[in-house]
């Protein structure tokens, strides 16, 4: 009789320290997913007119219209 309520005992102990890992184990994942959607800001993407290499517009150089990967690709279209 008592071995029997020691292994339950132990698998009602298995029992809660696995959902306490899977809690804590879940707890850590969406920590992680929103780090990572606050570290990686959506920046707008636009295509060389002379290339069609893409890269954030911040970085382009611009005419107008048309976006250019560099001050040659712009120098070359014109």
């Amino acid at each position: 009789m008592r071995a029997i309520i020691f292994l339950v005992f132990i698998i009602l102990l298995f029992m809660v320290i696995k959902s306490v890992l899977q809690g804590i184990s879940t707890l850590l994942v969406k920590q992680n997913s929103a780090k990572n959607i606050k570290q990686q800001p959506s920046e707008k993407m636009v295509p060389c007119a002379y290339c069609q290499v893409h890269l954030p517009q911040k970085d382009a150089f611009t005419d107008g219209d048309n976006f250019f990967c560099s001050a040659e690709h712009k120098k070359i279209k014109n």
